[in-house]
């Protein structure tokens, strides 16, 4: 990958390279932030619980699936360190990262549950 460019821009009616690859997790985490917004406006979670939730979760689990989802593109094997010996993690092994993405999601229905009593706005 040699001719890889982080700075390309694929979207071609976007002069100023907000959507360039680089710029990916950053539009992500904005849209995140629109998204919290959409849903105050709703009733369905106030505004500064949804901002809490972008701030404290999405990092870590951006960076937990992007990981995961690299790995599983190239093969990789990760080795976990545990007591004892070492556990090999094939492709499609359940893995700490994924944990991660499990636990943010279970956050924001908690999150949301405790901001709205609407059970018709707050999916189990």
């Amino acid at each position: 990958m040699q001719h890889f460019d982080w700075d390309h821009v694929p979207n071609g009616s976007d002069g100023t390279g907000r959507y360039s690859y680089k710029k990916q997790p950053e539009i992500c985490k904005w849209n995140c932030h629109k998204l919290a917004e959409a849903l105050s406006f709703g009733g369905a979670l106030e505004l500064e619980a949804g901002k809490k939730i972008v701030e404290e979760i999405f990092d870590k689990a951006y960076t937990a699936c992007y990981e995961f989802n690299m790995r599983r593109k190239l093969g990789l094997m990760e080795v976990e360190k545990g007591e004892g010996e070492d556990k090999v993690l094939f492709e499609g092994e359940r893995s700490e990262r994924e944990g991660v993405v499990t636990e943010s999601v279970k956050s924001v229905k908690e999150e949301c549950k405790a901001t709205n009593p609407n059970p018709l706005l707050t999916h189990s």
